[in-house]
């Protein structure tokens, strides 16, 4: 029995297509912003996102322009799973969010 650990990946993206993945441009823009790692892919970035889960999520919130109504107090409250808080005290208008495409 061969272990799928030990197999080659069927396909991986080259250096053109990593570069331009929306994911690469978040870790770029995230470094610039918030100490994100600027190297090491993915896996630097997954680490960054364990190590650093309020700043990385403050990041995300920010990236994607989430305009918050109230602002948070905290980026996550109770961190008891299940049942995290995340961004306690805040408020926002989910219309104004799910419409926002329209008005790119």
């Amino acid at each position: 029995m061969t272990s799928a650990a030990n197999e080659a990946p069927l396909w991986q993206p080259d250096a053109e297509r990593i570069a331009a993945a929306a994911v690469t441009r978040f870790q770029s823009w995230a470094a610039e912003r918030y100490g994100a790692p600027a190297d090491g892919g993915y896996p630097a970035l997954h680490r960054w996102s364990v190590d650093e889960l309020d700043t990385f999520w403050r990041a995300v919130a920010d990236w994607f322009d989430v305009r918050f109504s109230t602002p948070y107090e905290a980026v996550i409250g109770d961190r008891t799973m299940p049942g995290a808080q995340w961004f306690p005290g805040a408020t926002l208008n989910y219309a104004e969010h799910a419409l926002r495409a329209a008005e790119d």
